[in-house]
């Protein structure tokens, strides 16, 4: 077999890439449709230093391709691998990259792979919230971050067997992290066992830093009483997230945080 195979296709609708040159997406206007020829020749993404494999929302691998000099790249694969939101507007023959509305978040804090989770006690433990938890009020949450915290003494508000720490690298790119902490009473989430979760009396304490400095602090959040913060991010390359939580019972303490939308 050659290793370049050219191949002769007809393109109905818009044509949907990105131009790997010049990051231009072309128009063609109308319904029309036009004839072109593709050449494939096993092209290849390397996205900072890593071979990226692009596939389609099933699954399916997608190869670049190159008409008249130009290469075209599957605009959904390389955009999600960048941590861009992709949609399709067939209406309006649109592709939206990022976000739609302007008002929206540009992503979330549970979207971020964090840099460093620390805890000195082995069973605390850390979810993404892949499923729902729900509190005391009834109230459902379906997106953000579990932290499961545990221990065997009598503790105290920032004794390190009964906090958590995780960093998030931001790089200066956010302005605004909005969102609840909530201590749930249910939990529906994948990996984990538990669905109730024990301690009505549980207070929790929620410590955020900005490259080092303590800027937010939301104490004593119950499971009756919601928290909903603003932080101001400006500038921020490294976040800092310490969980804890107040009580002399011995069981596990379960805290969230949801909803945490990062605006740019």
């Amino acid at each position: 077999m050659q290793k370049t195979q050219k191949l002769r296709y007809i393109l109905f609708g818009a044509l949907i890439s990105l131009f790997l040159s010049t990051a231009v997406v072309p128009a063609l206007a109308g319904s029309t449709s036009k004839q072109l020829m593709a050449y494939y020749n096993n092209i290849k993404i390397v996205l900072d230093g890593a071979v990226l494999t692009p596939k389609d929302g099933s699954g399916k691998v997608v190869e670049p391709f190159t008409v008249d000099g130009t290469t075209y790249l599957p605009v959904r694969a390389l955009c999600e691998a960048i941590g861009k939101d992709v949609t399709w507007d067939a209406a309006t023959q649109t592709v939206y990259v990022g976000k739609e509305d302007q008002t929206k978040p540009d992503t979330y804090l549970d979207r971020i792979q964090y840099n460093d989770y620390k805890t000195a006690w082995p069973t605390n433990t850390y979810y993404k919230i892949n499923g729902t938890i729900t509190d005391l009020t009834n109230t459902t949450y379906s997106n953000g971050i579990l932290f499961s915290i545990e221990t065997y003494d009598a503790v105290k508000d920032d004794n390190d067997k009964a906090s958590t720490i995780v960093d998030y690298p931001l790089n200066g790119q956010y302005k605004t992290l909005n969102g609840k902490v909530v201590v749930p009473t249910a939990t529906n989430i994948a990996g984990l066992k538990e669905t109730s979760c024990n301690g009505a009396d549980i207070a929790a304490n929620v410590y955020f830093y900005a490259d080092g400095r303590l800027i937010y602090t939301a104490k004593n959040v119950t499971p009756t009483m919601p928290f909903t913060y603003s932080l101001d991010l400006t500038g921020v390359n490294m976040l800092t997230v310490k969980m804890s939580w107040n009580n002399n019972s011995l069981y596990t303490a379960y805290i969230a945080l949801t909803d945490c939308a990062l605006y740019k």
